[in-house]
């Protein structure tokens, strides 16, 4: 599409849907975009700032239902063992017999803070489920990886890859070298247990940043969009297999950014099968337009042989960053790809996301799927996170806007939006943050067959300190019904990245300054 196309088609859609609302603060439209090194200096983005300025990955987790024959043992488990709500103390877990009070939470101090161990009051409607954490946080390798920038599940949720892109040290030359470390369930210790790591391969090429997992959890892509092997922050994907005779992981294919700043790998996304990948490049720079941004799609042509599918999906608008969050419907024939916006010029309409479908087998042709959905909001990074999901007849489309002020600053929001054959429309009411600053939407996802989302709300506040929360709502015909939520530990930024498994009954949020990702099932 010509520039005036792309723009007119954004109007079109404006004007179906809800009217524009400016944000004009620039500070509330400031949310991170924290990448690999040296690449956002200009802009005054710190790239190694463990502070207000992370960002958050997105994606996916699926998981199915009961499995008894698969998993028999796991689910015995999880039916004795999730019969009795937990209480988290610092770093104890004590499993008792409570009775919930509608106002009252414990605390114990930890190192002279005051941690809470017990989530606070909520309104009945969010008890509609019972969310109950797993035994065992799943940690990163090390101190600083912030394990948990990225998460993405098997559809049962009993194998998790979690990204961690500041993994490596400053003594040997490997610092944000980043890694994706692989977890799976124990049956008979009730708890995940680490089973494989793969690091970068060199300084500063931030593997993890992005992951995307098969739905046998056998397959795992990771992004490393600071790889400099094709010029610097040129980016790079790693796509591995577990072999099932052996539970050797090998890599099977790798792709690579087409030039210096691309930033390719950013995000990433994977098929239920794992035959085809998604990735986003979102400081590609086309004709001079700056960091316009690209999206790929990759098939499996034959065992282990990997092809392009159709051509690189274009960004059109300078700074629109095209290709900051992807995802792949649970078919692989629908990519949403999000493009936030980050640029200060008032011409320009704010941040977007474009549906692509492609009927043929091969997906060589991926065509505009309705018109680009968007608020019009300037500055609220309307596509920082994406998830999309349903079936032939009915796609839905979850989108965070972090930065978006349209209660108070800085407090975010997120939308669903559906089509089934009329053009995209609101699924219910916007979500949006309470407090300033918290960034609701900096991570989505939903469930396969698009009727659960969960949504991260990393800079939730806690009697004035941050602490994060991931909160769930079920998905109806026109509504959005909260379904529950949960809270982090002070200082964990918990909620950067979120994943729910398929049948959504258990969600993954990662905790990046507490180093972590935690696991809450629905009893």
């Amino acid at each position: 599409d010509s520039l005036d196309d792309f723009e007119s088609k954004i109007e079109v859609f404006k004007k179906k849907n809800k009217p524009a609302v400016e944000n004009t603060n620039k500070e509330a439209r400031r949310v991170a975009f924290d990448v690999p090194d040296d690449v956002d200096e200009e802009v005054g983005l710190s790239p190694t700032s463990h502070g207000d300025d992370d960002i958050t990955s997105k994606k996916e987790a699926k998981s199915k239902k009961d499995e008894e024959t698969k998993n028999g043992a796991e689910a015995s488990w999880w039916k004795e063992k999730l019969t009795k709500p937990r209480l988290i103390c610092g770093s104890v877990t004590i499993t008792v017999l409570i009775i919930l009070f509608s106002s009252i939470g414990a605390t114990v101090s930890n190192r002279n803070r005051s941690l809470p161990t017990s989530q606070p009051t909520v309104p009945p409607s969010r008890l509609m489920a019972n969310w109950v954490q797993v035994e065992g946080d799943l940690k990163g390798e090390m101190p600083g990886d912030e394990a948990g920038f990225s998460i993405s599940a098997s559809e049962n949720g009993f194998t998790v890859v979690v990204g961690g892109r500041r993994n490596g040290n400053t003594s040997d030359g490997t610092e944000n070298r980043g890694a994706a470390q692989v977890f799976r369930f124990d049956a008979a210790t009730g708890f995940y247990k680490s089973i494989w790591i793969y690091h970068g391969e060199a300084k500063g090429d931030q593997c993890g940043f992005s992951v995307a997992m098969s739905e046998d959890g056998r397959r795992i892509a990771v992004g490393c969009p600071g790889s400099d092997t094709y010029g610097k922050n040129s980016g790079k994907v790693r796509l591995f297999m577990e072999e099932e005779m052996s539970n050797t992981w090998v890599m099977v294919s790798e792709f690579y950014g087409e030039g210096s700043g691309d930033l390719f790998g950013a995000a990433v996304s994977l098929s239920p099968e794992g035959t085809w990948l998604a990735v986003g490049a979102p400081y590609y720079t086309r004709n001079e337009v700056k960091r316009s941004g690209s999206a790929y799609a990759y098939r499996e042509v034959s065992e282990s042989v990997w092809q392009q599918s159709g051509n690189p999906m274009r960004g059109v608008l300078e700074e629109s960053l095209f290709g900051w969050s992807v995802s792949l419907s649970p078919e692989g024939m629908f990519l949403a790809v999000g493009a936030p916006e980050m640029s200060d010029d008032k011409s320009l309409n704010g941040g977007f996301v474009k549906v692509f479908s492609s009927k043929a087998a091969d997906g060589s042709d991926w065509q505009d799927y309705g018109d680009p959905i968007s608020n019009g909001v300037r500055g609220d990074r309307f596509g920082f996170s994406v998830s999309i999901a349903g079936d032939e007849t009915l796609q839905r489309v979850a989108i965070g806007a972090p930065g978006n002020s349209a209660d108070v600053e800085g407090s975010g929001l997120a939308s669903v939006y559906e089509d089934s054959g009329n053009g995209w429309s609101n699924a219910g009411d916007d979500l949006l943050g309470e407090s300033q600053g918290e960034n609701l939407g900096y991570a989505v996802s939903l469930t396969p067959s698009a009727n659960r989302l969960v949504v991260g709300v990393p800079k939730k506040q806690m009697d004035g300190e941050i602490v994060g929360q991931v909160q769930v709502f079920n998905v109806g015909d026109g509504t959005l019904t909260p379904a529950g939520d949960k809270f982090g530990l002070y200082g964990e930024k918990f909620g950067v990245s979120v994943a729910i498994s398929n049948n959504g009954k258990r969600f993954f949020g990662g905790a990046t300054d507490a180093n972590l990702v935690r696991v809450y099932e629905d009893i």
